[in-house]
């Protein structure tokens, strides 16, 4: 059986599933040094690790469903923006609890993850033109 090559889509959305998964592992092996410096309960560290983890999955799976991927990719590039402008409301109101290094890691963060958006996006966009 012959392997096409990826495409930028493809590709995109491998690298969002990576990012994606690494984090929620931080999220839920780290919270003993993450809470000192963004003091959110334990609980909701879990659940964000957790739904990290599964968007991940979801994430690979639509690399592996081109059709899908089609289908599921603007509410992906979508839950992105959003989670960089949720992200970035939370720290505006939280300034005074989040520790300087905190505030550069979530501004780093949401740096990567406008990337991986706009990759994903472009990707969708030559596809469509095809």
């Amino acid at each position: 059986m012959l392997k096409t090559k990826p495409n930028r889509l493809q590709k995109a959305m491998s690298a969002n599933a990576l990012f994606s998964f690494f984090s929620g592992m931080i999220f839920l092996l780290a919270q003993d040094f993450l809470i000192p410096h963004i003091p959110m309960p334990a609980l909701l560290w879990t659940l964000f690790g957790v739904g990290l983890i599964a968007f991940s999955a979801q994430l690979l799976f639509m690399v592996k469903n081109p059709a899908r991927a089609e289908k599921l990719i603007v509410s992906v590039v979508f839950s992105d923006i959003a989670w960089v402008i949720l992200t970035f409301i939370a720290l505006a109101y939280y300034q005074e609890r989040i520790s300087a290094p905190a505030t550069a890691l979530i501004i780093g963060i949401n740096i990567t993850v406008t990337a991986l958006a706009w990759f994903q996006a472009q990707g969708y966009l030559e596809q469509r033109r095809k």
